[in-house]
């Protein structure tokens, strides 16, 4: 017999049809309900042919349909329908429902997060632990018959909260946390409201809630024990809250998971696996990179499930394995503002982890597909706001609701992938949260324990690093060394970007030590256990080609495998013994020591005091002294989220003034060094994105920056600590040389120990040995400086016409004549001299602008520039500022691309393309001009003539609020102290843009070239080799061994490395950040 639903009730079921202004007509909306009712039975019918009356419901449709949507009584008519027709459903009818009851209460503030907060749904970035004596009366009720009759279960307590129900597959017992004698404990209860007792046993120090049963009858659960604070808060104390496991009784404690920030909302998976949502902010836009993450019960095998280098969504919250099924029902929510709430997704993890692919279904309750929208703030105003959801099959679940923006109150609906949401419980001055069917579900398999407590290592094979896109492109054979890194996570009274260096990294980063990785790319050694990790790919020069910007955490004695570098969870090993399985594992071998928080002081600057103090002091910029002989200095102030949380105690040294205190050499090198910074791209990097030798700090030194030979040690040093994120700090007490306020220290030790944890001590300093004593440095005398007559010449090329390509996407062509030049430059720079004179014998076509992106995917459809995530000019929670339009260059291109191509276009078009050699490009960039630029000196004003590092790329962006200096803001409200490259921008011209600009602006030279200084280098033909510059030695040979020649500077680049003599060298291979490349086409 259909169910009366209640006054109440009914008032509410209008409120879904009249949720959001839609650009849609009534008659429209009311056509989707009905074609979604229609779709929702056609498919239970189908599914249960014998328990469900479906042609009855189908009838009373059709008469609905034939009376018309303008007919009397229609909507009530349509919502009694539906709640008869889909609760109904066989496997929800006549059942009861558990759920969590919470007293409403006002409006706290305009900020809706608030009063969510204290109904039991906090903030993203909080958790319980900020909510002990802040929330609502909670109590626990059993609905019956579907919501017409309730009990209660947990009588409510004042101002006590409720939260964290968890039913047992039996549903005789559920699992629930709250405040009890000052900290949050974790009780369980009869269903019929028996048996109720105290299952945690933690002190009143620390907090436990979010528990979940256990197949082997163990309860895995969150805890704020590690004794580590939310980053973005800086030192207010918002705990973080990571995963532990506990026997039934409350006994042996032991901690699964070693995460910068929180582990919520664990559920098991039906093949055994537990499946909870971590946040990661180590080196990506931690507004984005909310991860699920699935692992073994005794927490071996700890990999990203969803989420992993995916901008959309931020976040699914809640995910619930579906009865008999491999797929995942989650809520789709953003970062601020979300509460853990949004849209309802169904989720297949069989499509793979890679992307956003693995989203089936994506519910929102209202017509229309639903849009994806990269934004932090993504469900802050989405209605019907979906929370947790409690599926009762693939098509249908259980959901708490809020309906609207005007009320608070959560109902508790069933929703289907049709896009119906049905009530079924409401109650304008009460939440029902989290709500379960009272039926017996299987319980998943127990899976065998991978865990060895006597043990204080792992081991870690990875069968091939080149497998996967983590290193597409790179040669095999390239990577012959693997580093292990560690993360010491910041405490609750001191954390936060800036503090251990500047703009990132946002935690102490520890050296742990390097494997060596075979010829097939093979690799097995021992790793710490109970430490956080990442790994890095390391080159015979010892610089990463891949960034591991997140880690793992391996347990005692457990056995990590993994096939290579981010290959998709789908992908199947391949049955074979590779080199690293004929020996057993590894010993990581040191790194310049022990394993050790990496700290400025220690590590580099003695090699400054050793090679660059002798000329770089108080009289030659910039001042690398070390710091016990600068008297003066004190530090700088952070960005403004520092101001506003950092602990007035840490100011007290400063007079009350906001200051992080570095070291002098450190804040005056930073600048040089390109590196991940804090809020970086959330895509998983391009091979070598950020390479050693893409920093100029390396750049220079390559060219034997006055004179001063590194030796291999050295730079292996350098390169460590760019890959580190260029911390300053080794330590959390280095800081502000003193422990961090209160007795953290002690408590996190203490629950270090009690909870059996073997992660190892790494604060102890270790004195580098390194003779520091300044060497002299003789620079090299310059280059003779041969000079010609200077003048620029007028009009010396003709236009030839064009390349034809659909679309108007015609490579424009310009004939160079042949002529002489004198190539190089007469500087000190080892790589510009000597100058050579140079006979171009023959003329050439040359494009007269770069290759555009649209140019390039007629090539390779799906090429991605990408995004310059260093500036945000819309919006500071956008990727960046695009370098993806069509007009603009295509670059993160390599040399063999670039080839790739000209083979490409050459088939097309029946001739000989290719890149420039060395010496064609720079003759036709000077265009007869013996000067830095085919336009003047480095003090002309290029902004009619080039797109350079300027006024417009050091100033132009969404900044912040801090005190007494502009910075930019990434990541919603993050600063940046430093962007690269922006010290050195030439401050006094403007060109307008901030990255590339289209390929044809600004004025051509007198060749009728566009950008040949700036917008983007280009790659040549040429090795990478010492002048004298000689054509015929091989240098041009596309079969010859070295690193391609990079000319023209880009953008980013301040003009002296814009100049038309400045070189740079890569690997073939390397898709370099700012370079691209244009053709020619040679005389025969």
């Amino acid at each position: 017999m259909p169910l009366k639903p209640s006054s109440v009730a009914m008032r509410a079921l209008v409120f879904l049809s009249l949720l959001i202004a839609l650009p849609l007509t009534a008659a429209d909306y009311n056509e989707w309900q009905l074609q979604a009712l229609s779709s929702s039975i056609t498919d239970l019918q189908q599914k249960y042919p014998d328990d469900y009356k479906g042609q009855d419901y189908l009838a009373r449709l059709k008469a609905l349909q034939k009376a018309g949507t303008s007919s009397a009584n229609f909507q009530a008519k349509l919502r009694r329908l539906k709640r008869d027709a889909l609760l109904a459903h066989p496997l929800l009818a006549g059942q009861s429902i558990v759920a969590i009851k919470v007293t409403m209460v006002k409006r706290l503030t305009k900020n809706d997060s608030n009063s969510m907060a204290a109904i039991g749904l906090p903030e993203t970035h909080l958790s319980l632990s900020n909510y002990l004596n802040a929330g609502a009366a909670g109590s626990i009720v059993k609905l019956s018959s579907l919501g017409m009759k309730e009990k209660s279960i947990v009588p409510a307590r004042p101002k006590t909260l409720i939260a964290d129900l968890d039913l047992h597959w039996d549903t005789k017992r559920l699992l629930f946390a709250r405040p009890h004698e000052n900290s949050w404990k974790i009780f369980e209860i009869g269903t019929d409201g028996s048996g109720l007792r105290q299952v945690s046993k933690n002190e009143n120090d620390v907090n436990v809630y979010d528990p979940c049963y256990l197949p082997n009858g163990q309860i895995i659960f969150a805890s704020d024990a590690p004794v580590q604070g939310v980053p973005c808060w800086h030192g207010i104390e918002k705990k973080v809250a990571n995963l532990y496991v506990m026997n039934a009784d409350g006994g042996g404690v032991r901690r699964l998971c070693y995460d910068q920030d929180h582990d919520m909302q664990p559920s098991v998976l039906n093949d055994g696996r537990v499946v909870f949502n971590r946040w990661d902010y180590t080196g990506m836009n931690r507004l984005f990179n909310r991860q699920l993450i699935a692992m073994h019960p005794d927490g071996s095998g700890q990999k990203a499930l969803f989420g992993s280098n995916t901008w959309y969504p931020n976040s699914i919250y809640s995910p619930k394995a579906i009865p008999g099924s491999k797929k995942i029902v989650g809520i789709i929510g953003g970062y601020h503002r979300s509460s853990r709430c949004g849209y309802l997704a169904v989720l297949n993890p069989s499509r793979g982890n890679g992307g956003k692919k693995m989203i089936e279904t994506v519910v929102t309750g209202r017509p229309g597909k639903h849009k994806e929208v990269i934004m932090d703030r993504l469900t802050e105003n989405v209605f019907p706001k979906f929370s947790h959801a409690f599926p009762i099959d693939e098509q249908y679940a259980l959901v708490s609701v809020r309906l609207r923006k005007e009320t608070m109150n959560f109902s508790i609906c069933l929703a289907d992938v049709h896009g119906n949401v049905t009530m079924i419980k409401t109650d304008p001055r009460h939440s029902y949260l989290k709500p379960a069917l009272l039926r017996e579900r299987p319980v998943p398999q127990v899976l065998p324990e991978r865990v060895d407590l006597s043990k204080d290592s792992a081991s870690v094979y990875i069968q091939n690093v080149y497998t996967g896109p983590g290193l597409d492109g790179v040669p095999a054979g390239t990577i012959t060394k693997l580093r292990v890194i560690s993360y010491d996570f910041g405490y609750p009274t001191l954390a936060g970007v800036d503090k251990i260096g500047m703009s990132g990294p946002w935690d102490v980063m520890r050296v742990i030590g390097e494997a060596n990785v075979h010829k097939d790319g093979s690799a097995l050694f021992q790793v710490p256990a109970d430490t956080p990790i990442a790994f890095q790919l390391l080159d015979d020069h010892g610089q990463a080609l891949q960034l591991m910007r997140s880690w793992v955490t391996a347990m005692p004695g457990e056995r990590m495998s993994c096939l290579g570098c981010h290959e998709d969870s789908q992908e199947a090993p391949v049955p074979l013994v590779s080199m690293a399985l004929r020996n057993a594992p590894q010993q990581l071998q040191d790194c310049f020591g022990p394993p050790r928080g990496f700290d400025f002081g220690r590590e580099i600057q003695p090699l400054l005091n050793r090679n660059c103090v002798s000329c770089h002091d108080e009289k030659q910029a910039p001042d690398l002294r070390p710091k016990a002989e600068r008297k003066n200095y004190v530090g700088r102030e952070p960005s403004y989220l520092d101001h506003t949380r950092l602990n007035d105690a840490y100011k007290v040294p400063f007079n009350g003034k906001t200051i992080i205190p570095y070291t002098p050499a450190y804040e005056a090198l930073v600048p040089y060094l390109r590196r991940v910074n804090v809020g970086d791209d959330v895509s998983m990097l391009t091979p070598g994105e950020y390479a050693a030798n893409t920093s100029p700090l390396i750049q220079m030194l390559q060219k034997e920056h006055h004179g001063v030979g590194l030796t291999t040690d050295d730079m292996r040093r350098l390169y460590l600590w760019i890959d580190l994120n260029g911390p300053c700090h080794g330590r959390w007490e280095d800081v502000f040389d003193r422990a961090p306020l209160g007795n953290v220290y002690d408590l996190r030790k203490k629950y270090r120990s009690l909870y059996g944890s073997k992660q190892k001590n790494m604060d102890e300093i270790h004195k580098q040995r390194y003779d520091d004593s300044p060497k002299a440095v003789s620079p090299p005398k310059p280059h003779p400086q041969l000079t010609g007559k200077g003048r620029k010449q007028k009009t010396i090329s003709v236009d030839v016409g064009r390349i034809p390509f659909p679309g108007g996407l015609d490579i424009p062509l310009r004939r160079i004549p042949a002529g002489s030049f004198m190539m190089g430059a007469g500087n000190s720079l080892r790589d510009e001299g000597p100058m050579t004179p140079i006979t171009i014998g023959k003329g050439f076509l040359m494009s007269s602008t770069e290759i555009s992106n649209a140019q390039f995917r007629l090539f390779r459809p799906g090429h991605d520039s990408r995004y310059y995530g260093r500036r945000h000019l819309q919006r500071s929670d956008d990727q960046g500022v695009t370098l993806n339009a069509d007009e603009q260059p295509a670059l993160r291109v390599s040399w063999d691309d670039a080839q790739a191509f000209c083979a490409w276009l050459s088939k097309k078009i029946g001739k000989a393309v290719r890149l420039p050699t060395e010496a064609q490009w720079e003759y036709a960039c000077r265009a007869g001009s013996e000067q830095d630029f085919f336009f003047g000196s480095l003090q002309e004003d290029f902004a009619v003539y080039a797109n350079m590092a300027d006024r417009s790329f050091a100033d132009k962006g969404i900044t912040g609020k801090s005190k007494g200096r502009e910075l930019f803001v990434v990541g919603g409200d993050a600063e940046m102290l430093i962007s690269e490259g922006r010290q050195f921008a030439e401050r006094r011209f403007d060109d307008g843009k901030v990255v590339t600009a289209s390929v044809s602006s600004y004025s051509p030279n007198a060749f009728g070239l566009h950008n040949m200084h700036g917008n983007v280098a280009e790659w040549t033909r040429s090795v990478y080799r010492p002048y004298p510059y000689r054509e015929a030695d091989g240098r041009n040979d596309p079969g010859a061994e070295g690193e391609r020649v990079v000319r023209g500077g880009s953008c980013y680049d301040a003009p002296r490395r814009c100049r038309a003599a400045f070189r740079l060298g890569y690997p073939s291979w390397q898709r370099v950040h700012n370079t691209g490349f244009r053709i020619v086409i040679e005389d025969e």
